[in-house]
């Protein structure tokens, strides 16, 4: 909840180490590594500004919902209705059982206005609300294309949006005294600089990019620049294509506003989730105000006895000294002046100081005050265009919250270059088929396999079409020298010769003298283990059977 790559507006205040994201400065929630934060005993959090304002300031009584905690010593806090639709400017996401959810962030400064829009005009069309809040703003500032997957996440609550980084091409110093044209990368529509060279040396080394010559990430904490150097001749516009399909330069947001509304899961459009924010502000406010004037009100009463007592103090006096006990004077003043339990007991307690003058005053501009605050809440509750006003008011007040918008929505022409065709016009996933060199590569990478080792192989075979049996073979001689020459290699070589010679012992073969293991790996250290397994089984024919 502190770290700028993954929330739009930050809910806790982090002191120390946040991991790969980018705090503050023009690239804010740009991420430069996969770096996890530190462990929590290593960090000071503290609640941000925002969500004190938002939601700690919130939590009372009576507008909140509460329940027991895990041994039910007190209680503790379930639902907060928050004082602006906080769903809509941090998202959320997340998964359970048999249904999930992905919220997009929008622009809190937008949302104060469309909130106040829809407050005004509850039955204004999506369309018209889409002028307030003019799409998603993400926290790491991803360009989003303007199709029509933007208007569907924002009126229906699904879509899938396609988000792409910045970048430009210039001449770079490359060597000492050559230049070359470069992809400088500024931000990333996704994940982090350490992610987008990781994703782009696995499609160099799989021939997927082609031209690249060198990469090198000069991100820091001010901001993300890669730079992406081509070869020369290479068309800048192919390589970025190539890297809009394979790294993390564009990616796509599949947007499901699922939320819980009584009870279910729903799918919500962004008016849907004003409007139900709205209904559960109204109400929360309502059980609050209406609490809060039956405190008032009970303290007026109190205020009313006292006034009543100091209008008539000498007799009061008189009285209370002439009762034996405190039950009696109490009885004395409830019968005489007509006062409550409650009032006759804030009487008995009234310190003598409370009898000047000037006391009487004060108690009578207390009462003043409080039946004022109470007219006034009792108007918000039972008036609806009070309460709109009132509400207003409160979401007016987050604007000093309120900043730019870190993502812009563009048309197809400012992205420039479109992502390499990955789809046929039909739609469906064209798939190449492997060549063979292909699944050697695959393969030798799986084993292991050094890249100068794979360029050696497909030196030898040169144009050779049964490539398949030169890499059996070429594989086997590898596989030989392992076990040969690394300590990896040697413990399975050994494992290996182990289990051959305690099956040749079970089949008969002797511990000592002419056929035992030791004569027969004579002159056979370092023979392939094939070859070993072959000349064993010739070896244990020639083992004479014991005679009975």
């Amino acid at each position: 909840m502190g770290q700028a790559d993954g929330f739009r507006y930050l809910l806790t205040d982090i002191h120390g180490n946040v991991g790969g994201s980018i705090q503050s400065g023009p690239s804010v929630g740009q991420s430069i590594s996969e770096d996890a934060p530190a462990a929590a005993r290593y960090l000071e959090v503290k609640t941000s500004a925002l969500t004190q304002r938002l939601y700690v300031n919130e939590i009372d009584k009576y507008s909140c919902q509460w329940r027991d905690n895990y041994d039910g010593s007190t209680k503790e806090v379930i639902e907060i209705v928050p004082v602006v639709p906080a769903l809509l400017i941090n998202g959320a996401q997340g998964i359970a059982a048999g249904y999930a959810c992905h919220h997009v962030p929008y622009n809190l400064s937008e949302v104060i206005k469309g909130t106040i829009e829809y407050i005004k005009n509850p039955r204004i069309t999506p369309k018209r609300l889409f002028s307030f809040i003019k799409g998603p703003d993400l926290p790491n500032g991803a360009r989003i294309l303007n199709d029509e997957a933007v208007f569907n996440a924002f009126e229906k609550g699904s879509g899938s949006l396609k988000t792409y980084g910045t970048w430009e091409v210039k001449k770079v110093q490359h060597g000492k005294r050559s230049t070359r044209d470069a992809i400088i990368i500024t931000s990333l529509a996704s994940g982090s600089s350490e992610r987008f060279l990781e994703k782009l040396k696995d499609a160099v080394e799989s021939e997927r990019i082609v031209g690249v010559v060198d990469a090198q990430d000069h991100s820091s904490r001010d901001g993300i620049e890669i730079q992406v150097i081509l070869k020369s001749g290479v068309d800048a516009n192919t390589i970025i294509s190539q890297l809009l399909a394979f790294t993390n330069l564009a990616d796509s947001i599949g947007v499901n506003a699922t939320a819980i509304s009584g009870g279910l899961p729903t799918i919500f459009g962004v008016k849907d989730i004003i409007a139900e924010w709205y209904g559960a502000r109204c109400d929360a406010l309502k059980a609050r105000y209406i609490a809060e004037c039956d405190k008032l009100s009970s303290r007026v009463h109190i205020l009313d006895g006292l006034l009543t007592i100091l209008a008539d103090i000498d007799e009061v006096i008189k009285l209370i000294k002439g009762s034996k006990t405190k039950e009696i004077a109490a009885g004395k003043l409830k019968k005489r002046w007509k006062l409550s339990d409650v009032q006759v007991q804030a009487v008995l307690s009234m310190p003598l100081s409370r009898l000047v003058g000037v006391e009487r005053l004060e108690l009578e501009s207390e009462k003043s005050d409080l039946e004022g605050k109470i007219a006034n809440l009792t108007e918000i509750v039972t008036n609806k265009s009070k309460m709109d006003e009132h509400i207003i008011s409160q979401v007016n007040d987050f604007k000093e919250f309120a900043d730019k918008r870190r993502s812009f929505i563009v048309e197809k022409q400012e992205i420039g270059v479109e992502k390499a065709k990955t789809t046929t016009q039909s739609g469906t996933r064209r798939v190449k088929m492997p060549t063979p060199k292909d699944r050697i590569k695959e393969e030798g990478k799986r084993i292991g396999m050094k890249r100068t080792e794979l360029t050696k192989f497909f030196t030898q075979v040169g144009g050779n079409t049964n490539i398949k049996a030169e890499w059996d073979k070429f594989k086997d001689d590898w596989y030989h020298s392992q076990q040969l020459t690394t300590r990896k290699g040697r413990a399975e070589r050994k494992i290996l010769l182990d289990r051959m010679k305690e099956s040749a012992i079970k089949k008969g073969m002797p511990s000592r003298g002419k056929y035992s293991w030791v004569s027969f790996m004579k002159e056979k250290e370092n023979a392939k283990i094939k070859d070993i397994e072959s000349d064993l089984k010739e070896w244990m024919k020639n083992i004479p059977k014991p005679s009975k």
